[in-house]
């Protein structure tokens, strides 16, 4: 995630995971414009028997819940779900944006798209890099127990790039 962006368009497993982990308020301290699509709120609204995370974001007022415009040819044909094709809408609509999204395919699409891409561990690293985190490794280690998939290797030359092996 080089530099900070202007606006991040924020996807669900994100914010679901930096709720879990207690760290949500990193979005908002690495860029003070955080959206998300309606089709996102509406997955955290059915998921909200599972957890608190619907009423968290409902609560901040820093999170701007917005309607995407009609989706491209281009995002209907990857066949992605409500939030994920969203979210590369408004991403698409906001060419300054990044889109903060951990579905491969998700991520896959907005690369050929050409949007601004990150995803969770790339929030953490992101915060880390700018003093915001003292260290990664914790915060990371907890996502990974909150069902955050990533590549052992990866992780660990991730960890390692960043001085924390």
């Amino acid at each position: 995630m080089p530099g900070v962006p202007r606006t991040l368009v924020v996807n669900t497993s994100p914010l679901v995971l930096l709720h879990a982990v207690n760290q949500l308020e990193l979005l908002h301290k690495l860029s003070g414009d955080i959206s998300i699509p309606v089709a996102v709120l509406d997955e955290l609204e059915a998921g909200a028997g599972r957890d608190m995370c619907y009423e968290r974001v409902r609560s901040l007022d820093w999170i701007r819940v917005e309607k995407a415009g009609p989706l491209t040819d281009e995002i209907v044909r990857w066949d992605l779900g409500a939030g994920e094709a969203e979210v590369l809408a408004l991403g698409l609509a906001r060419p300054e944006s990044t889109v903060v999204i951990d579905d491969l395919l998700g991520r896959r699409s907005a690369r050929s798209l050409g949007i601004g891409l990150t995803g969770t561990i790339g929030i953490v690293l992101a915060a880390k890099q700018l003093g915001l985190l003292d260290r990664a490794r914790p915060v990371i280690e907890e996502l990974v127990n909150h069902r955050l998939y990533i590549d052992a290797e990866i992780l660990a030359r991730v960890l390692r790039g960043i001085g924390e092996p």
